[in-house]
């Protein structure tokens, strides 16, 4: 009877040290696949984060060529205004570049 009973508990502990065995290697499992999934989590935030820079980029080039077209028709229609226009022009924009200055 007595050697009945030691046997089942040595089988029991076997059996029991080798779940725990089998829990360890499922929780590193679990932490690992948990850390994998942060780092998708941080690589979709990272090219969502890439799409929106690009798409202001594209918006900023798109801005600037704006911006040049701008630029080419003013001085185009500066060119073809008259002396005297031209000088009160510039001297417009002079006060304002020199108001910004001072600011």
């Amino acid at each position: 009877g007595l050697d009945e009973l030691k046997e089942m508990l040595d089988k029991t502990t076997k059996e029991c040290s080798e779940n725990m065995g089998r829990n360890t290697i499922n929780s590193d499992e679990a932490s690992q696949n948990s850390e994998e999934h942060h780092d998708n989590d941080l690589l979709e935030d990272i090219q969502r984060d890439v799409s929106e820079i690009s798409q202001m980029v594209e918006q900023n080039v798109m801005l600037e060529d704006n911006h040049q077209t701008i630029i080419s028709l003013t001085y185009e229609t500066f060119q073809s205004l008259g002396e005297e226009q031209q000088m009160r022009h510039a001297d417009v924009l002079r006060a304002i570049q020199e108001r910004r200055r001072t600011r």
